[in-house]
């Protein structure tokens, strides 16, 4: 019995594109990581970071808040800033949006912790789902990892079982239906 693929009977291109195809999933992203004190928010899932002499926009991975003109979007933009407003805060980031913005996770100090030192435990993200003030955004949750993406859900689902924030209302609008719906 002859095997399934012969090496001689595949191209080397289709060789290459199946080595691609199943080992490149495998090899981890390398994450950046960003230190600043956070300098302004702009609404419940974007904030300005201040790391040395440069200011980045940050957008907080897998997540998205309602809009400004949208219910609960200054709920969404008051916690974001009770969270991190003036505070020093790590980002971890892969990437950059179609408006160059870093897309990442946010983390920062638990208010507890009092010496020079702390870590940086509290993920950001998630506690903006967690107390209602987002959505875990599923579309682009592809940047999370599997863990990530189960805290996320879980978040989300105590958020909405105790009607948090914008699941205090019956049927709220998710951002990327209210942004469909009022593009101008």
């Amino acid at each position: 019995m002859k095997p399934l693929f012969h090496h001689s009977r595949l191209p080397t291109f289709t060789l290459l594109v199946l080595l691609f195809t199943f080992c490149l999933p495998t090899i981890p992203l390398q994450a950046a990581v960003l230190s600043g004190q956070v300098i302004h928010i702009s609404d419940g899932d974007t904030l300005t970071l201040l790391s040395g002499k440069q200011q980045y926009k940050i957008r907080l991975l897998a997540i998205d808040a309602p809009e400004h003109d949208q219910a609960f979007g200054n709920h969404a933009k008051k916690n974001l800033s009770a969270l991190v407003s003036g505070q020093s805060v790590t980002i971890h980031w892969q990437q950059r949006d179609q408006y160059q913005r870093i897309i990442g996770q946010v983390w920062v100090n638990n208010p507890d912790c009092k010496t020079i030192d702390c870590e940086k435990t509290i993920d950001v993200n998630l506690q903006q789902v967690l107390s209602g003030g987002a959505w875990w955004y599923r579309h682009f949750a592809g940047g999370q990892t599997a863990a990530d993406a189960a805290r996320y859900e879980q978040a989300e689902n105590h958020a909405r079982r105790n009607r948090l924030g914008l699941w205090s209302k019956q049927k709220p609008i998710a951002p990327w239906q209210w942004r469909r719906s009022h593009h101008r």
